[in-house]
């Protein structure tokens, strides 16, 4: 008896897994793979944040006050920029505080109390491979940024920082959890990185929001850290069906503009996103557009491709944390 119970149930397995290859595609592939790994750094950056909003509440509650004299001594007050390249000291953060200031010295103040943070968000830059910059925004109209950046190239005098989705998306209104914010939507870098997605945290003094952290991950980070060490046939693709990254061949069989990492030549005066034109339901091809339908709007896991005669199986696998889905395409 036991035997046959044992017999049936190796047969019931076997069944299955003949029945179902495409799970079992799924659990070997490429893009599994690079979702888990992705998953696990963006998990290592949450926590990483976290620890950075904690020595951020302690470094202000703990902060001495300055006075007006004290903050003249230590910065020409009528100024917007301060340590930026090509002369800044690298150890340091860039600061630019908007003529928009409600209350100049009180920004002073608080980019006076928070110089202890510099070494902070030099660490986690330093200990997470995919974050180019880190930096703070403040209601107080100023903006603390690591590594040092051409400020007065990039940002006008006139600039309110609380416009911006890197500040707006984790104010009291937008997360009134007051935990970690992830951007996941790609947009263009005010200072000049290119495409990016932000991790972002508060950082409250009692009720008082002091500022907004934030981690940036530039796309081409991404592609650097993970699509160049695969040979695989890779997109990434956000749950609006917009292009985020992917292979070079992937993104021309799909028939999508290259992707290039753009960047403003002039100041950024408003947020920016990807265009309509990398959206794959904007694809030129009508396979591509009947993809996406299927895969996104319907929710299917698999679907079948076929480009100049060829057939690929394409599997979606979701990333976690940004909303995003890993798309593979193999030939068959």
């Amino acid at each position: 008896m036991r035997l046959s119970c044992w017999y049936f149930g190796w047969f019931f397995m076997v069944f299955v897994s003949a029945c179902n290859p495409v799970q079992k595609q799924e659990e070997d592939s490429a893009a599994v793979r690079f979702a888990s790994s992705f998953y696990t750094q963006l998990i290592e950056l949450e926590r990483a944040i976290i620890g950075l909003t904690l020595v951020a509440e302690e470094v202000v509650e703990n902060a001495p006050p300055f006075s007006e004299q004290e903050l003249r001594k230590k910065y020409d007050l009528s100024k917007h920029y301060f340590n930026t390249l090509p002369r800044a000291d690298t150890s340091e953060s860039s600061l630019y505080v908007s003529a928009l200031a409600p209350d100049k010295v009180r920004s002073f103040e608080l980019l006076a109390q928070t110089e202890r943070l510099d070494r902070h968000f030099k660490k986690v830059l330093k200990e997470n491979p995919l974050v180019t910059q880190v930096y703070l925004n403040s209601s107080y109209q100023i903006n603390r940024l690591y590594p040092p950046y051409e400020a007065q190239s990039m940002l006008t005098e006139v600039l309110d920082v609380t416009s911006y989705n890197f500040y707006y998306m984790a104010d009291e209104l937008n997360n009134p959890n007051k935990g970690p914010v992830w951007i996941q939507e790609a947009y263009v870098d005010p200072v000049g990185k290119g495409w990016m997605v932000s991790l972002l945290h508060p950082v409250y003094r009692g009720e008082e929001l002091l500022f907004v952290l934030g981690a940036d991950l530039t796309i081409s980070s991404i592609i650097e850290n993970y699509l160049r060490a695969t040979s695989e046939l890779l997109l990434i693709v956000d749950q609006n069906g917009v292009l985020v990254a992917g292979k070079d061949a992937a993104v021309e069989m799909f028939s999508l503009p290259p992707i290039r990492n753009y960047s403003y030549i002039q100041p950024v005066i408003r947020d920016s996103f990807r265009p309509e034109a990398y959206n794959l339901y904007q694809s030129k091809q009508l396979e591509v557009r009947l993809l996406a339908e299927t895969l996104f709007k319907k929710g299917a896991e698999v679907d079948l491709f076929s480009l100049d005669d060829k057939q690929f199986e394409v599997i979606k696998v979701p990333l976690e944390k940004l909303n995003w889905f890993v798309l593979e395409l193999r030939p068959l």
